[in-house]
């Protein structure tokens, strides 16, 4: 069986904490087996290498957050990356004619794709690996999975069963996606379940769908067509016209962890980062990613999260309105906190100036890590090294770096960073408000067998 990852989402909902480039699923609030602190991604593939299901998995994410998967999850699966976010549909084509056209899986074959941002024990993945017998004694095209909805939420999608069933299937009636509060209630008299967002098909089933469509099945012309495509949900394009169809119901714990409400749950404590929680404060958490301390006396419910793109207050059941507040604007200034699969970096300060614009971050290489090999066509790029040791290359030379050292790259300039020990480094940037359409990268590997010593 192929797994297929879906990690997406505009990063909205767990605003200051997520935004375009860093979803929820990168949010590092979960306690791992080990005591620490893991992302949502990161539970899922640890979930499904336990389960050993990551022997043919893949990831498809957004081409913006190919370096935070990497840094969060390693090389451990491939991963796909979108050029324009298009919806589950043709995140999930693609991800199968990857298999077929690159990895040359059987059209019998059974795919499993899932959502990274569910909170489920490993029974839930026991279960996915019972679907392929499932489909196969049941003769479904496709097969779902879901769960007995433990409130009317109008925040999920809701598959309703037919009459008939089986012991460990059902087959499927009709699908009703976020209806409100009343509906919800009929729906869940009707035994109605929650869409856990898992799918499970053969191979061919979808490749039959895309050419019916027109469609390319082979990746590479698929991902070509992609910027004409608009965006589809597999749920529209696919489950809700697909009349030989199950659904596999889940009785375990099965949580969408895409709000405040749901994810404070899960946090283990009620503060998380510098500051307190006290007073007569009942079920108020905070979670604070700043260097100042907050501090929260009494409340009741509410989720205090603050982060270097804003500060929110909220009554957790209302949290995910700020969903409908943030304006795209806002939504897509200039990002604060990245993750890359290198280190951090935490923009410090920005100024604008007619078409130019000069940005100042504190930047963290961790020990052993590099950038890319890359240049800027028209932004001129000034480093500071505050702590640690490594090398730099700067046109094709190798030349030392440690704390204290003045770097400088004017414009074409060819460069990247490597760090021995943990380098943490200030770095301004004067050019174009947007850098990211001036980064050239020329390498993502370290080029040293390439490169020579200045001395040469």
């Amino acid at each position: 069986m192929h797994i297929i990852l879906l990690s997406g989402g505009s990063g909205k909902r767990l605003w200051p904490l997520s935004h375009g480039t860093r979803t929820k699923v990168f949010l590092k609030l979960l306690t791992s087996p080990d005591g620490g602190k893991e992302s949502m991604i990161q539970r899922v593939v640890r979930q499904l290498g336990d389960a050993d299901l990551l022997k043919s998995a893949l990831v498809v994410s957004h081409h913006t957050q190919t370096e935070i998967t990497r840094n969060h999850i390693g090389d451990r699966i491939p991963i796909i990356s979108e050029r324009h976010r298009r919806g589950t549909f043709p995140a999930v084509a693609l991800a199968t004619t990857y298999f077929y056209s690159k990895l040359h899986a059987d059209e019998k074959d059974i795919v499993c794709f899932l959502p990274a941002d569910q909170f489920v024990e490993s029974s839930f993945f026991d279960m996915i690996k019972r679907l392929p017998d499932i489909l196969d004694r049941s003769g479904a095209e496709l097969s779902l999975i879901g769960t007995a909805p433990t409130h009317p939420s109008s925040q999920f999608g809701y598959i309703v069963p037919a009459s008939e069933s089986k012991t460990d299937y059902h087959r499927i009636e009709r699908f009703v996606e976020k209806p409100d509060e009343q509906l919800a209630k009929q729906l869940i008299a009707q035994k109605a379940m929650w869409n856990c967002g898992v799918y499970a098909f053969r191979l061919g089933f979808l490749l039959t769908i895309l050419k019916k469509a027109n469609l390319p099945v082979l990746f590479d012309h698929l991902l070509e067509h992609m910027p004409q495509s608009s965006e589809l949900s597999f749920d529209r394009e696919v489950a809700e016209r697909t009349t030989n169809s199950i659904m596999v119901p889940y009785p375990g714990t099965w949580l969408d962890l895409g709000s405040w409400d749901s994810l404070s749950a899960r946090l283990g404590s009620p503060v998380t980062g510098t500051g307190t929680v006290s007073g007569q404060a009942i079920d108020t958490h905070l979670v604070n990613e700043l260097d100042i301390p907050i501090h929260v006396i009494g409340g009741h419910s509410l989720i205090v999260a603050a982060g270097p793109d804003g500060i929110l207050v909220a009554n957790k059941q209302e949290s995910h309105q700020i969903k409908e507040i943030l304006t795209d604007a806002e939504n897509h200034s200039q990002i604060m906190y990245e993750e890359k699969r290198w280190g951090t970096k935490k923009l410090l300060d920005y100024t604008a100036a007619g078409q130019t614009g000069c940005r100042t971050s504190r930047v963290r290489i961790a020990a052993g890590k590099h950038t890319s090999y890359h240049l800027h066509q028209r932004t001129g790029e000034k480093l500071l090294v505050l702590e640690g040791d490594g090398e730099i290359i700067k046109d094709g030379a190798l030349i030392p770096v440690a704390a204290g050292q003045l770097l400088e790259f004017p414009p074409g300039c060819k460069h990247g960073l490597r760090a021995t020990t943990s380098l943490t480094y200030l770095e301004i940037h004067i050019g174009p408000h947007n850098v990211s359409s001036d980064h050239i990268q020329l390498d993502m590997d370290w080029p040293g067998e390439a490169v020579h010593s200045p001395n040469d």
